[in-house]
C-alpha cells in the first residue's frame, strides 16, 4: 500500500493553528467540521496564507488515509458505528467555546495534544508497515512542544502537567489489544478522533472571537 499519510501533517497543522491562536488571527470555519465547501469571502482571501494552506492539506490528507484504512476494514459492516464503539475512553474531549471560557479551552487543547502525543505511538506501531510513520518519534515530540506553546498563552499553565510514565503506560494499555484486528481498529479510531479534535479546535477558536468579551477570560 502506498505511503500516503504522515503524522507530520498533523504536527504542522497544529503548529499553524496555535500560531494563529496566539496572534489573535481569525481561523476559517467550514459549514461542517472538516468540510471546506461554502467558504466565506474573507476565508477565500486568506487562502493564500501559508497556515491556511497547511490546514487544508490536513483534510486533503485525511481523506486519503481514510481510503487506505478502508483496505483493512473493507468487509466491516456499519464501519462508523464500529469505530464509535472502539473509540478509547482516553480520547480527549473537544474544546467547545460555547461551554468553556477561552482559558479553559486552551487547557483542553494543551491536554489533548499531550494525550495524542502518546496515542500516536499506538498508531505508529499498528501502521508502521503500511503508512509513512518514519518521522513519528520526532513529530510526537513536536506535539509535546506545541502543548507547551499553548500553555504559554494560559493564565494558569500549572493546570496542565506532563503525563507521568504510568499514565502513558495506562493510555497505551487501553488501546492495545491482543486481537490484531481490534488493535488496528483502535488506531483508526484515534486518527479519526484526532481529525475531529483539530477541526473542533479550529471552530472553537474562531467562535471565541465572535462571543462577547464579557464571556472570555483575558489571556494576559
Amino acid at each position: 500500500m502506498p505511503s500516503i499519510f504522515n503524522v507530520h501533517v498533523f504536527s504542522a497543522v497544529m503548529l499553524a493553528a496555535l500560531l494563529l491562536c496566539a496572534s489573535g488571527a481569525p481561523i476559517e470555519d467550514g459549514s461542517v467540521a472538516g468540510d471546506f465547501s461554502g467558504e466565506e469571502t474573507e476565508e477565500a482571501e486568506m487562502s493564500t496564507v501559508k497556515p491556511f494552506n497547511i490546514w487544508r492539506s490536513l483534510f486533503d490528507s485525511a481523506q486519503e488515509y481514510e481510503k487506505a484504512f478502508e483496505h483493512h476494514f473493507q468487509t466491516l459492516e456499519n464501519r462508523d458505528q464500529a469505530l464509535d464503539s472502539h473509540t478509547p475512553a482516553s480520547i480527549p474531549k473537544h474544546c467547545n467555546i460555547t461551554k468553556f471560557r477561552k482559558e479553559t479551552c486552551l487547557q483542553t487543547l494543551a491536554k489533548g495534544l499531550l494525550i495524542y502525543s502518546v496515542l500516536l505511538k499506538h498508531v505508529e506501531k499498528e501502521y508502521r508497515g503500511s503508512l509513512n510513520f518514519s518521522d513519528a518519534p520526532s513529530n510526537i515530540g513536536t506535539l509535546i512542544d506545541l502543548a507547551g506553546m499553548v500553555k504559554g498563552k494560559m493564565k494558569n499553565s500549572n493546570q496542565v502537567t506532563p503525563l507521568t510514565s504510568s499514565e502513558e503506560e495506562q493510555l497505551l494499555k487501553e488501546v492495545n489489544s491482543p486481537d490484531p484486528y481490534h488493535s488496528k481498529l483502535n488506531a483508526y479510531s484515534i486518527l479519526r478522533a484526532l481529525k475531529a479534535f483539530l477541526s473542533e479546535g479550529k471552530r472553537a477558536i474562531r467562535g471565541s472571537q465572535k462571543v462577547k468579551n464579557s464571556l472570555l477570560l483575558p489571556l494576559s
